[in-house]
């Protein structure tokens, strides 16, 4: 999986790399936890990344 930040609408945000662009993580359905950053996921942990390939439908 990688992760990517960037900035939208002048807002700091994440995603996952998917072959078709990027998964915006803030405004997933699936993120019950909000998390905004790279960082605050990777300060969560392996939990963190386990939730987030459920996600992530091409599982890469």
């Amino acid at each position: 999986m990688k992760l990517a930040s960037y900035r939208y609408q002048n807002q700091p945000s994440c995603g996952i790399v998917i072959e078709q662009g990027i998964l915006d993580i803030p405004s997933h359905p699936g993120n019950s936890h909000k998390w905004t950053s790279v960082l605050d996921i990777l300060r969560q942990g392996p939990q963190a990344l386990a939730h987030l390939k459920t996600l992530d439908t091409g599982k890469g």
